[in-house]
């Protein structure tokens, strides 16, 4: 038996670099399998557990905020730490309860 999800689409590009973000407009939260880019991280209570695109659940072990470096101007509060996750999501509807706007157009986006 197949189970589809109708209008669910996804791509994956190869060759993204890991430090690469990718917006997101169906994430809840900002996510990233990367440790390394959190700071002032805790554990979340309750356990948080987030169900992917395909299905499956993954959980958060931490979660901690981004801040800007050198080399990176991105900021961000309350981002989940999900050690199996392929790539680094920003959530467009964290970002607009946030109260940015997010525009996407033919060239990319602008917040």
């Amino acid at each position: 038996m197949t189970t589809t999800m109708p209008g669910l689409h996804s791509a994956y590009t190869t060759g993204i670099l890991p430090t690469t973000w990718i917006f997101d407009s169906g994430c809840s939260n900002h996510m990233t399998p990367d440790l390394s880019l959190l700071c002032n991280s805790i554990s979340p209570v309750p356990p948080i557990s987030i169900a992917t695109a395909n299905g499956s659940h993954m959980h958060v072990v931490l979660a901690g905020s981004i801040l800007p470096t050198a080399s990176s101007l991105l900021s961000l509060p309350n981002v989940f730490y999900v050690p199996h996750l392929s790539l680094s999501l920003v959530s467009i509807s964290q970002l607009s309860d946030s109260g940015f706007d997010v525009l996407f157009s033919s060239s990319g986006c602008v917040v």
